[in-house]
Order: C-alpha cells, then sequence, then structure tokens
C-alpha cells in the first residue's frame, strides 16, 4: 500500500529550518519525522519561503505539474472536435483516447495511467464538465383534466348502453422499446447553453409492446 502523501505549510517548514539551524539537518529530519533531503531542498528555497504568504501551502508555481502540455491541448481539440460534430464524448473515451495520444507525444516521459484523478483534473482545467442533453420537455395539453374526464364519462355510459360485462372488459397498456436509444449525458464546454447528440435519425422509432390483463385480475 502506497504511504500517505503529506502536505507542508511554510510555517511548517520554517520551524523545520529554525530546528536544523539549532541542531543538524539529520537532527531535523528524525525530529518532524522527514526526509533529510526535503529539508535540503526547502534550505535552497529559506529566502523564498521568508518572503512567502505564510497562509499559502506552497510556494508559488510549487505542486504537481500536467502530465503533458500537448496531451492537454491535442486531448481539447479532439473533444472539441467530436462535440462539433454533435458526437458523444464519455469520461471512458477520454480517459481511452489520452493512452492513445500519449506514447506520440514530444514531451513524453514518466509512466502514465490515465487515472480517475487525473481526468478530473483536466477536465477542470480545461473548462469540462458532463453535461446532459438538452431537449424542448413535453408539454400537456391546456384541457388535459377536461378530456379525461370526457373519456371516463363516455366509456362509462357505452358499458351500461352497450350491456358490457366485467369480465369482457380489459385494461391495456403500452410500453415503447426504442430503436435508437440517445445517452442522456456527454463530455461539453462547461457553459455551453445548448448540447446536441447526434442520432441515427430513428430516436423517435419505436415498437410498441402492449400488455393487457381483465378487469378482474386475470391476464
Amino acid at each position: 500500500m502506497a504511504a500517505k502523501r503529506r502536505n507542508f505549510d511554510i510555517k511548517f517548514k520554517e520551524n523545520v529550518l529554525e530546528y536544523a539551524a539549532e541542531h543538524s539537518g539529520e537532527q531535523a529530519a528524525k525530529h518532524f519525522n522527514i526526509d533529510p533531503k526535503r529539508i535540503r531542498y526547502w534550505k535552497k528555497q529559506k529566502m523564498d519561503l521568508a518572503a512567502a504568504n505564510k497562509k499559502r501551502a506552497r510556494l508559488p508555481g510549487a505542486g504537481r505539474k500536467k502530465v503533458s502540455e500537448e496531451l492537454d491541448t491535442k486531448l481539447s481539440e479532439w473533444i472539441h472536435s467530436m462535440r462539433g460534430n454533435h458526437n458523444r464524448v464519455s469520461r471512458a473515451m477520454i480517459r481511452n483516447k489520452a493512452l492513445e495520444i500519449y506514447p506520440t507525444l514530444s514531451d513524453s516521459s514518466a509512466q502514465f495511467r490515465a487515472s480517475r484523478g487525473w481526468l478530473k483534473k483536466f477536465l477542470n482545467r480545461n473548462g469540462f464538465a458532463l453535461r446532459r442533453r438538452t431537449t424542448m420537455a413535453q408539454k400537456d395539453p391546456d384541457l388535459l383534466i377536461e378530456k379525461l374526464v370526457s373519456f371516463f364519462d363516455y366509456v362509462s355510459k357505452t358499458v351500461v348502453s352497450k350491456r358490457i360485462s366485467e369480465k369482457n372488459i380489459i385494461a391495456m397498456d403500452e410500453t415503447a422499446v426504442w430503436f435508437d436509444m440517445v445517452s442522456p449525458s456527454t463530455i461539453d464546454v462547461r457553459e455551453t447553453k445548448s448540447v446536441a447528440l447526434k442520432t441515427t435519425g430513428h430516436e423517435k422509432s419505436h415498437l410498441t409492446v402492449v400488455l393487457a390483463a381483465k378487469a378482474d385480475g386475470h391476464p
């Protein structure tokens, strides 16, 4: 199991350096339970630490760098190209594309796994987010309640006038099975107002499965 990454604020670093100045770097390393190499590195930063804002955990420019500037650029261009054609882009697709692009880069060096953590940071720094497909919601007819009451009244009168027995009345339900199941989400630019997705043209085509049961509950 990998050791948990420790973070040190500027005030802590200064305390370590003060202790090391009074004793030694090795004793400071043992006292604060840190690697002696860190102390030697912080000694080189001593002037910057003294001038830095004490509320900052790191010096400006410090921290883990991006895996590759070129990767960010090419991957962003690929996402924009896909979305420009209204193609869906999933998080898994981005990770796979990153693994495909990385070996071809001029600034690739260390092993790259396209982890979930990397993906989250990539999306944030490049302004991408998971977006839902925008559609116009179907509105209920203005006279829906009146139509339902009218239909119920018509059915009741028909049952009486035609003397239809209860055993001959069935309840039916319909379930649509769509030929083109369009995913409701895609990765896109965070501020985009319209999120369109390309389909086969059959997203409104479907077959209907009918379920029927008699009024007494038997199929």
